[in-house]
């Protein structure tokens, strides 16, 4: 079993700007009402987005970060948290060093991002303990138009029943992959947090922002787990929340019809002023 909540904003002039907001709200909640606070954060181009909209602050407590453990969901391997293409360097410098620079306390203990550079079983059973005794709150989770979560394409999934307890490890990547992720990445692997960590976030919000990832969001809503499309395992977590736009629900051909939407929560924040 498995519950999905499913917000679709049919305004075409700020519907990705309702989207993240509506992300915002949610992870602000979770993290308002945990005892232990952790966050998984993402990497990739929808990280951009999410980092920009928090940092703008609308409808957004930052000082509750303050307290808040961190982890990535990947890294490039082979290379230094400092390297251009390190995803690590990346968050540190679009989100963590921005809060600090507002004067939000961030305790470096507090940050757990794992290097591509220094990795091994011993490293990678350490960051599983970590997760372990620090259980995410949320996990702000992204997907390639093909369906790759985390680094997991179709060839990672070939002996699935083995991947879903998997836990912090490195994954060789194809060249299709390769270049969606980063066209300069030198390796064709990366560090992923494992699906076994994935799976135990307490629950994922999945921001659908772009209209190539249509097709991979019909399948996540509707039928079985595929594991030609990795990103249908979100089916197999209890808690999904899903922020798309109207655009994006079009595209999908009538699938949208089948889940909840809530667009009636629009008027009211415009109401409250946020928008």
């Amino acid at each position: 079993a498995y519950e999905i909540r499913f917000c679709d904003w049919s305004s075409d002039v700020c519907s990705s700007d309702l989207a993240l907001y509506a992300l915002s709200r949610l992870l602000m909640s979770s993290l308002e009402a945990a005892d232990l606070r952790s966050l998984v954060l993402p990497t990739g181009r929808t990280a951009a987005l999410v980092f920009e909209h928090l940092l703008n602050g609308v409808g957004v407590d930052l000082s509750l970060l303050s307290d808040t453990h961190l982890f990535i969901d990947t890294e490039t391997f082979g290379v230094s948290p400092e390297h251009p293409t390190s995803r690590h360097r990346f968050v540190r410098e679009r989100f963590i060093a921005k809060l600090r620079c507002r004067d939000l306390t961030m305790p470096e203990a507090n940050v757990h991002f794992f290097s591509g550079y220094l990795c091994g079983h011993d490293i990678f059973a350490e960051h599983d303990a970590l997760l372990q005794r620090y259980r995410p709150v949320i996990h702000i989770l992204a997907y390639s138009p093909d369906g790759e979560i985390i680094g997991y394409g179709p060839q990672e999934l070939a002996e699935a029943s083995g991947r879903y307890s998997d836990g912090c490890r490195v994954i060789h990547i194809c060249e299709s992959e390769r270049r969606y992720i980063d066209p300069h990445q030198p390796s064709r692997a990366v560090v992923t947090i494992g699906l076994g960590n994935v799976l135990a976030a307490q629950h994922i919000i999945l921001p659908v922002l772009h209209r190539s990832k249509a097709a991979v969001l019909a399948k996540i809503l509707i039928g079985q787990v595929d594991h030609s499309c990795p990103a249908t395992l979100l089916r197999l977590h209890q808690a999904v929340t899903i922020v798309t736009t109207q655009e994006i629900t079009k595209a999908m051909n009538g699938v949208a019809q089948s889940v909840l939407t809530c667009n009636a929560e629009v008027d009211d924040w415009m109401e409250e002023g946020w928008l």
